[in-house]
Order: structure tokens, then C-alpha cells, then sequence
């Protein structure tokens, strides 16, 4: 099997009495109830969410609905005090198309943080939001997970958001799902490319990520030889995809993270 991120093509492949696999309309519930059944899928025990979406290369039929689809699925991952502070964190390379879901995201996330102490008669009480991009190690030197991890503290009480391009094992699933799981995230591993990992044992406070597949491998033979060429791939429209994508995911997030202000509302105040 090629290289996934998505929990949905791996359990799919190895079937174990430790996983429980639901669908509801267009949510895929894939729960790895075990670490036996960790250890055989490859992926952390927990839930992971896939949602299917209209593809990101074109405009939905209906924007707001996709995002309050997106946003009903994030809330069940979110504290239960609806005020809990939250930091979200854009992985990527915001200079590589496929990999800039996440840093073109945080760009449109509602960051409240320094409002706490304002009172906005226009403005319902709002929860303590902070957003960063961290960049890639090729660019800083440093671990994503190291950046996080000392400024996790901001969201202690609450949890961490990270939001990041992934990839996916079956081309019909590129820009057309994205996966919400409470697992946390180590990127680049779907590249073969991995980074220490962003999770709750890492961080230290509940680690959401938030992904969505913009590339897939595909091996081909090299010229006169048996041997195996891979290469990453990616849809032609990727640079609209992905501004799409990052747009849906971060008014989703927002929605989940302010539900007392509407889809319209948060439209407004981050466009």
C-alpha cells in the first residue's frame, strides 16, 4: 500500500476486532480502541474523523454548509468548557503549494488572546484564541514540535489545534476530505519525511489535528530498468485548492471555537 496519512485507508486494509469503523452521512468514524490495533494499522490509538467534501479545486454548491459540516465534526474534539483557552498551529512550508494548508489557514483564524481583557459591547464573551506557523525545520532550524511545545503553555486548560497538508494512499481522496482526529500529528510522515510528533504526550496539554490529503505517491519504472521510480504528485489546480482548503478549515475552526457569533459574522471579522 502506498504511503497515507488517512486512518480511513489503513484500517481499511487491516481489519482487527480493535477498531470500530462508522459512517454518518458523510463521516467516516474510524476508533482504534487498542494498542495491538495501533501496533497492526500504524496509526496512534484514538478517533479519526474523515469528512467528505466537494472538491476543494472548484467552488462548493453551498460554502457555509461545508463549513458547518466541518466545524459540527471539530467541536466534538474540543474541551467541554466552551471557553477553554485554544492555540492553533499552521504546519507547512507556506513556499511549497501542497504543503501550505496550514500556514495559509492560521492567517484567517480569529485570534482573541489579546482581546481578554477588552470588553466589546458589539462582541459576545469570546474564548482565549492564539495562533502561530512555526515554518519547517529545512527553514528554521528548529522541531514545529519544539516551537509548540514551549508555547503550549498558553493553552493550558485547553488544547491545541495543528493544521497540516497530508497525503493520501487513493487519488479520488486528494482535496476532497479532510481528517479531524485527537491523536495529534508527526509531519511529513505520509512523505516518508517524518518529524517528531505533536501529541498530548509531547505537548503536555490535548493535541486536535486538523488535515487535509493535497498529494499522493505514485511509482513508475525507470527506463530500461526493473527498479521502481516514486514520485509525489498533486492535482494541476493546486494552488486554488489549497486556498480553498485553508479558507473552509479556518472559518470551520473559528465557527467551532466562537459558537455564540455566526458563520456570516466570523466571515466578516477575519476576511
Amino acid at each position: 500500500m502506498r504511503r497515507t496519512d488517512l486512518a480511513m485507508e489503513m484500517a481499511a486494509n487491516y481489519p482487527h476486532d480493535g477498531v470500530k469503523i462508522t459512517q454518518s452521512g458523510a463521516v467516516h468514524t474510524v476508533e482504534i480502541l487498542s494498542q495491538e490495533a495501533a501496533k497492526q494499522i500504524g496509526k496512534a490509538k484514538g478517533r479519526y474523523c474523515t469528512v467528505t467534501v466537494e472538491n476543494f479545486c472548484k467552488s462548493p454548491a453551498d460554502f457555509f454548509e461545508e463549513v458547518k459540516q466541518l466545524s459540527d465534526v471539530i467541536k466534538t474534539f474540543l474541551p467541554e468548557d466552551q471557553y477553554a483557552p485554544v492555540l492553533v498551529a499552521g504546519l507547512g512550508n507556506r513556499m511549497i503549494t501542497p504543503d501550505a494548508v496550514g500556514p495559509l489557514s492560521v492567517e484567517k483564524i480569529l485570534v482573541t488572546r489579546h482581546l481578554k481583557e477588552i470588553t466589546l459591547p458589539s462582541l459576545p464573551p469570546l474564548r482565549s484564541v492564539c495562533a502561530i506557523s512555526p515554518g519547517v525545520m529545512g527553514q528554521t532550524g528548529i522541531e514545529s514540535s519544539a516551537f509548540v511545545r514551549r508555547i503550549a503553555d498558553v493553552a493550558k486548560g485547553g488544547c491545541v489545534i495543528v493544521i497540516d497538508a497530508l497525503a493520501a494512499a487513493e487519488i479520488q481522496r486528494l482535496l476532497t476530505t479532510v481528517q479531524i482526529c485527537d491523536t495529534g500529528i508527526s509531519p511529513g510522515s505520509g512523505v516518508g519525511n517524518c518529524r517528531a510528533e505533536l501529541s498530548e504526550q509531547t505537548i503536555g496539554v490535548p493535541v486536535i489535528a486538523v488535515g487535509v490529503p493535497t498529494v499522493t505517491e505514485l511509482s513508475f519504472p525507470k527506463e530500461g530498468e526493473t527498479e521502481q521510480f516514486p514520485m509525489v504528485i498533486t492535482p494541476r489546480e493546486i494552488d486554488q485548492a489549497v486556498e480553498h482548503a485553508a479558507r473552509t478549515i479556518a472559518l470551520s475552526i473559528n465557527c467551532a471555537l466562537h459558537p455564540d457569533l455566526t458563520i456570516e459574522e466570523l466571515s466578516a471579522l477575519v476576511s
